[in-house]
């Protein structure tokens, strides 16, 4: 997985929580969101996810320059005085400023820059070759952070006054302010880490002359991700402080705690019932919207493609199939087509338009299909 890829494979989640809220979240749904503090645009997100992205994966942008990290921010600023998230502060809390920009851009890279790294030093022959990674500074700062104190502090020892710990060492986990092993481990640090060979590890005392590393260190991470989302029951605390902050975007499944994308991903391989939630729109009264796993199955063979075979009609990418849920909770109209029929659409960020086809009823609102019309062909037609 590149560090695009891993950007894009995160689910948009809206949220009202502050930046200090959000560091009580667990550590697996983190890893798997892609959201702002106090930012319950999903619009606004899906552009700064696709900045991150497209600025990682060097793109062309509509004016044939690639994305840098200057346009993205600026795209984002602008994002978000379309809007209307601008307080006129100008200050980090500000979602229009250059300052919040920077930290959305720089942090979601260098965590997907991270991962990707951790990925690539984790085989047996790294880690026999680089046993261990040293915690430098890769970037200058202004105002430095006590990274000394708070390593020591982590449980982390110092070897010739050099913070170094094998890859496999739950130090690298205590520093970090977002709950992985990896870079940057908290806002605008400028920390990184440099790999430690075998050599200099044995000369330093980090490990003896008959080590081995144990384990597999993607497994055994991803393991306690999910262990940590493990939930007693519905009336567990840690499960109400999710619901109570996301509602519908969180889902409690088989004793296991999912954003609602993650829910849709696992049936892309496995379809099953998806309970949408519930929908704002008067026109809805509130009601829930559940798509039965036949209409889910219809809707991949259809639209996705499924098990291999291309879709039979307008193209609607896994990632894009994630949007269902925001396009329920957070449409920007609903037309009335004639009879039980309704359409509802959301505007995306990229000028596109989603629909899901319903029919309503007096007692419930049934689902019919999910896709991206085609506008101008609609206009030509009409």
């Amino acid at each position: 997985m590149t560090a695009r890829e891993k950007i894009l494979s995160k689910a948009l989640v809206t949220s009202g929580l502050s930046s200090a809220e959000i560091d009580r979240l667990l550590a697996g749904l983190k890893d798997r969101a892609f959201f702002s503090a106090r930012c319950e645009s999903v619009r606004h997100l899906q552009t700064a996810q696709a900045q991150v992205a497209d600025w990682l994966g060097s793109a062309k942008r509509a004016d044939g320059a690639f994305t840098t990290r200057a346009s993205a921010v600026s795209a984002i600023m602008e994002s978000a005085r379309r809007q209307g998230l601008s307080t006129g502060t100008g200050t980090v809390a500000d979602p229009a400023s250059a300052a919040r920009a920077k930290v959305i851009v720089d942090t979601n890279a260098d965590l997907a820059r991270g991962h990707v790294a951790r990925v690539q030093g984790a085989s047996t022959g790294a880690r026999l070759a680089f046993p261990a990674q040293e915690l430098i500074r890769a970037e200058e700062r202004q105002a430095r952070r006590d990274w000394r104190g708070r390593w020591t502090a982590a449980g982390g020892q110092l070897h010739a006054g050099r913070m170094i710990a094998l890859k496999e060492d739950p130090v690298w986990i205590a520093i970090s302010r977002f709950g992985v092993p990896y870079p940057p481990f908290d806002y605008g640090s400028g920390m990184g880490v440099a790999d430690v060979d075998r050599d200099t590890c044995l000369r330093l005392g980090v490990i003896k002359d008959d080590y081995r590393p144990e384990g597999d260190l993607i497994e055994d991470f991803n393991a306690t991700l999910e262990a940590q989302m493990e939930f007693k029951g519905a009336a567990d605390p840690g499960w109400r402080f999710l619901k109570d902050s996301f509602g519908d975007q969180v889902k409690y499944d088989d004793g296991k705690i999912r954003w609602q994308a993650d829910i849709i991903k696992d049936a892309l391989s496995n379809p099953a019932d998806i309970h949408v939630g519930v929908s704002p729109m008067p026109e809805f009264k509130g009601r829930k919207l559940t798509v039965p796993k036949s209409d889910f199955e219809h809707l991949l063979i259809r639209h996705v493609g499924y098990k291999g075979k291309p879709p039979e009609s307008s193209r609607l990418t896994e990632r894009e199939l994630q949007m269902l849920p925001s396009v329920w909770r957070h449409p920007d109209r609903v037309i009335p087509q004639g009879g039980t029929t309704h359409w509802v659409e959301y505007d995306s960020a990229d000028g596109s338009v989603y629909r899901i086809v319903t029919d309503v009823y007096p007692s419930e609102v049934s689902f019919r299909t999910f896709y991206k019309p085609d506008i101008k062909q609609e206009k030509k037609g009409a």
